[in-house]
């Protein structure tokens, strides 16, 4: 049992961060969410399957390709091997979730970012948002990520979707 906690405890600690860093960067935000919808405009939803169209090719050659070698000179390995970024660990104490959170953690973004738009409460802004750290199993934000989430429906979707999304737009905030 301690170890589904740990795999929910660190995926939401990293769901966190992520979204803290982005709306600390709001520019960014909007750049990965332009790029998805560009890329999967008409569709209803992101699926595993869609992740390999993601891949910038502006940023890597063949970068549809598994080429880990790409990272061969890179200083620092996140699989525990350095000792200034050990996400996971390192050597036998190593996180076994490693392989789970690589494969669903591009696919939780994207469906994040693909389907809401994201604000701050109460018309606070990027700047005053605290990036404050807590030390517990995990390297958590010492106060909550509280954040607005506004429902953007796809081309596809039907009518009945739209007055959801109508609702939805007036919750007040989603915890994270």
């Amino acid at each position: 049992m301690g170890q589904i906690k740990a795999v929910i405890l660190t995926s939401a600690t990293v769901i966190q961060w992520a979204m803290s860093e982005l709306m600390k960067n709001p520019r960014v935000m909007r750049k990965v969410q332009a790029e998805l919808r560009d890329k999967l405009a008409g569709k209803p939803r992101v699926t595993e399957d869609d992740l390999s169209d993601l891949k910038d090719p502006n940023y890597w050659d063949d970068a549809e390709l598994f080429r880990p070698e790409r990272f061969a000179n890179s200083t620092i390995d996140f699989k525990g091997m350095d000792k200034e970024f050990i996400p996971f660990g390192a050597g036998r104490r190593m996180c076994p979730g490693l392989a789970f959170a690589e494969a669903i953690m591009d696919l939780l973004f994207s469906t994040l970012l693909f389907h809401f738009d994201w604000e701050l409460p109460c018309g606070m802004t990027a700047s005053e948002l605290d990036m404050i750290e807590e030390m517990t199993l995990t390297v958590r934000r010492k106060n909550d990520l509280h954040l607005r989430p506004i429902l953007r429906v796809p081309q596809t979707q039907t009518s009945s979707a739209l007055l959801f999304c109508e609702r939805a737009q007036t919750s007040s905030a989603f915890l994270f």
